[in-house]
């Protein structure tokens, strides 16, 4: 009944549900502090952990906040946002798992504070307008380290990663 975000604007449960809870128009698994589902209004309350698997897959949200609390994103959580354009991860977020931001179509500009170690496949695949990726905490040796084994940026358009020190990756199209 969740599975497609385009039209649901709000969320709510029944009030005696002891497992789940309603703040933000987020869908929240109580013990793991964890977004289970969000829709195209939501705001991720600053003690969430957790982003979980689809969390966000197929909204029309164009902007999303992510609280410094946020240390863990998981596979797909905002993949198919065809309308979000631009995201900053807290510093917490060191890896960004499998198809996180797959088919997030407009998105632009990406923001990591966090050091990177490990982005994932497809994590950006089918991002066709990634134009800046701001990783100021990560050096261009340990950006390169981080991708090395993976397809990240299948599809993706022309971008740029700036990295600590000044260090710029470029990506051409082809």
């Amino acid at each position: 009944a969740l599975a497609d975000l385009d039209s649901l604007n709000a969320i709510s449960i029944d009030p005696d549900n002891r497992s789940f809870t309603v703040e933000g128009n987020c869908l929240i698994e109580i013990v793991e502090n964890s977004v289970v589902r969000g829709c195209n209004s939501s705001e991720i309350p600053k003690y969430i952990i957790t982003i979980s698997d689809y969390a966000f897959s197929g909204s029309q949200m164009t902007t999303i906040t992510i609280p410094n609390s946020v240390t863990t994103i998981a596979p797909y959580a905002f993949s198919g946002c065809s309308k979000l354009t631009m995201v900053i991860l807290p510093e917490g977020v060191t890896a960004l798992n499998e198809g996180v931001f797959f088919e997030c179509t407009s998105l632009a500009v990406v923001t990591i504070k966090g050091k990177v170690s490990l982005i994932e496949r497809v994590c950006f695949g089918f991002c066709e307008s990634l134009g800046t990726i701001k990783a100021d905490n990560t050096t261009k040796e340990e950006w390169e380290a981080s991708v090395a084994i993976s397809n990240w940026d299948y599809k993706s358009g022309s971008y740029m990663v700036l990295c600590a020190n000044d260090e710029t990756i470029m990506k051409p199209l082809h």
